[in-house]
């Protein structure tokens, strides 16, 4: 096709059409013919905001044609014309092709003309132009108007019908209402719930999706459309997190219009109880001791408790168990002294409430405590012959007494063995016999319970002779006048009668001095009972003093007297009333000057024989001291 230019023809284009017409109507007989159709095609479309798009004036001749000429209105404020080219309906023939004059702000095109140069016409359907448009971005419909169309053949205008068209901005956004459930479960089902709908497209022409994340779940989803308005998705929420889902909704129609919702959220709760995995707990029990459970539990998102209730015998209890941190639970309790089978229930709490409680257990408890045996006494333990010696022993056991027996050896090494079960005040078993036999004797007591758990006792003595202890009276105490704790002046006596039905043996004399220790001093006999001891030293220390007589007899009996108090004052406390006072300086003074045999009265406090000066340093020296505590 060969497009010759408006300026080059300018000038003679009227006086050409003048000649073709003049002729035209000279030679030609003017024939009816069919109405010329001139159209928008396509006669309505939907575009999308700012896009590219073309619209045709399509022609379908009613008789041979030969040249158009048109204008065309639109909305300015929806759509602006970019371009008009020529159209194919003068396909192979030399076209003298005018695109016109676009005006968007009016929103016009005007001034478009074509025609066949020299010879020619064409009786096809064809395009006329082909007009590109770019749409604004706002919603809305704009005719397109076809006016002073006018077409012709090679002598005159022929008839013509225009059929317009429109043209469907779709710059709005499909809507979204979500209608998705406000909460979820761990690891259960989920489904998304949207009405969308838009203003151009469809349900089935839209996009829909989801962009939902939960724990290590998520996704961005299609949503199916399910009929009406609505799309659903279904995902599977994370079976290990209670924390809230999220998710955005995205739906687009054809037209490129997309609507994005603010992020939602979700709550999940867990509804998934916890798991008892295995029970290691002790596979029995003994009586009295500890019970140990051992529980190996999980939880979809944590455990947050675990705890048995057992009973055994008369006690009962609900037990936490201590987390061990390796998804086991322990603890134990101390069972009961009692045979019955422990019972006990292990509940498994999760940190949302849920719980799972296993099945009741019965372990069996058997009894692996020895019997007691306690306060093993021989009374009296040194009997003459022919007495009775009374054997006791308190015999106790957490179950129930099987036998109880005593063992007895003799002196003579011969052994007696025989059951005293029979012979028993409440707890306590006894054997009450007398003994021909003169020495030591050695016993002890064994028992057994009813599940053969057997004790025997600390072996103890008892003495079969003679038992009488000594006699220990007149018990004396003489001392050195004045007294005196200087040994070459000072001197206290003590002496006792001690008498026994056979002979006595050895007599002491037992000192506590006043700084807690003790002297324990044989005491020498004179006739026949009495017994002394005479030390100027054992007292030679100032201060309270208690004693008293030990004695035993051939026999190994023996008897300790009462203890007496006896307190020796120092030199400087010359009144011996316990405290160093200016009277004690006044006694001396009364005396100053004399003198006499070393050690003759208190007032020499230095045993010179001579009441002088120095003596008063020495008391002086103690002044306000107080030694009687």
């Amino acid at each position: 096709m060969r497009v010759l230019g408006k300026s080059k023809f300018g000038a003679g284009i009227a006086v050409i059409m003048g000649v073709i017409i003049a002729v035209g109507a000279l030679i030609l007989t003017v024939e009816a013919a069919g109405t010329t159709t001139v159209s928008i095609a396509p006669s309505s479309q939907t575009v999308s905001p700012e896009s590219n798009f073309t619209v045709n004036v399509s022609c379908a001749p009613g008789q041979p044609i030969k040249s158009f000429e048109l204008k065309l209105s639109f909305n300015a404020s929806l759509l602006q014309v970019t371009s008009v080219t020529e159209g194919n309906i003068f396909s192979g023939y030399s076209t003298y092709f005018n695109s016109g004059t676009i005006n968007n702000t009016a929103g016009t095109v005007v001034d478009v003309y074509n025609l066949i140069i020299g010879l020619g016409n064409v009786s096809g359907n064809g395009t006329l132009v082909s007009i590109n448009f770019t749409a604004k971005n706002v919603t809305g419909i704009s005719t397109l108007g076809l006016y002073d169309v006018g077409v012709t053949n090679e002598t005159a205008y022929v008839p013509i019908a225009v059929n317009n068209g429109t043209v469907q901005v779709d710059a709005t956004p499909p809507e979204i209402v979500d209608n998705s459930p406000a909460s979820g479960t761990t690891g259960d089902t989920y489904t998304f719930n949207v009405s969308v709908t838009d203003n151009v497209d469809t349900a089935d022409e839209l996009t829909v999706k989801v962009d939902w994340s939960h724990g290590s779940q998520g996704g961005n989803e299609s949503m199916m459309h399910v009929g009406g308005n609505y799309f659903e998705k279904t995902v599977t929420l994370d079976q290990n997190s209670t924390s809230s889902m999220a998710y955005v909704l995205y739906a687009n129609d054809t037209y490129g219009n997309a609507n994005t919702t603010t992020q939602a959220s979700v709550t999940v709760q867990d509804n998934d109880d916890p798991s008892l995995v295995a029970d290691n707990s002790d596979a029995s029990g003994t009586t009295g001791d500890l019970f140990g459970f051992d529980v190996t539990v999980s939880d979809n998102v944590g455990v947050g408790s675990v705890n048995v209730s057992w009973s055994h015998g008369s006690l009962i209890g609900n037990l936490a168990l201590s987390d061990d941190g390796d998804g086991t639970w322990s603890g134990s309790v101390t069972l009961d002294d009692s045979l019955g089978n422990l019972i006990y229930r292990v509940q498994v709490n999760d940190t949302s409430g849920n719980y799972v409680r296993g099945s009741q257990q019965s372990k069996s408890v058997s009894d692996n405590d020895n019997p007691q045996v306690i306060n093993v006494s021989a009374t009296p333990s040194i009997q003459d012959i022919g007495g009775y010696v009374n054997i006791t022993a308190v015999v106790t056991d957490n179950i129930a007494i099987g036998n109880v027996y005593l063992n007895i050896t003799y002196p003579d090494s011969s052994i007696q063995n025989f059951s005293i079960t029979g012979n028993k005040s409440g707890n306590t078993y006894y054997c009450n016999k007398t003994y021909s036999m003169m020495g030591t004797y050695t016993y002890f007591v064994w028992a057994d319970d009813s599940s053969g758990n057997s004790i025997v006792s600390t072996t103890d003595t008892f003495s079969v002779g003679e038992s009488t202890s000594p006699q220990i009276s007149n018990i004396t105490n003489t001392t050195s006048d004045p007294l005196d704790t200087n040994s070459s002046f000072g001197w206290v006596n003590i002496t006792c009668d001690v008498t026994d039905n056979i002979a006595v043996d050895e007599v002491f004399l037992n000192i506590t001095n006043p700084d807690g220790s003790y002297n324990n001093v044989s005491m020498s006999a004179t006739g026949v009972s009495s017994y002394y001891s005479n030390s100027s030293t054992a007292f030679s220390v100032h201060g309270n003093y208690s004693y008293f007589i030990w004695a035993n007899d051939t026999s190994g009996n023996a008897d300790i007297s009462s203890s007496y108090d006896f307190s020796m004052p120092p030199n400087w406390d010359v009144d011996m009333n316990g405290e160093c006072k200016v009277f004690d300086l006044t006694l001396i003074s009364n005396h100053y000057n004399e003198t006499g045999t070393p050690g003759w009265i208190r007032e020499d406090v230095d045993n010179n024989g001579v009441i002088q000066i120095l003596d008063f340093v020495f008391v002086s020296n103690h002044y306000n001291e107080v030694w009687w505590v």
